[in-house]
């Protein structure tokens, strides 16, 4: 597994997949859906498989993946996960 995500801004930390889930449920409490751990397990299934061979791995990687894998699965949470990261304006 990856040992580092590198952010936008180039800084490293620890890979913490606790911190993708925590992502997918913070989406979906925005967008008013209940969320089932199956759910999070599928959405988060490629991008661990995708972390799993590198040393570091970049979160703008992730986080496509992750949407990527939201669209399929949740719309409506890709869609308040997208909505959050533009008014941070990311």
């Amino acid at each position: 597994m990856a040992e580092h995500v590198v952010k936008k801004d180039g800084t490293k930390e620890p890979f913490d997949a606790a911190k993708i889930r925590q992502a997918i449920t913070l989406a979906a409490q925005e967008a008013g859906k209940e969320i089932d751990q199956r759910l999070i397990d599928r959405v988060t299934q490629p991008a661990l498989n995708f972390a799993e061979d590198r040393q570091e791995v970049a979160t703008k990687e992730l986080r496509e993946i992750l949407l990527s894998e939201l669209e399929k699965e949740a719309p409506e949470i890709a869609a308040a996960w997208r909505a959050h990261d533009q008014k941070k304006g990311k």
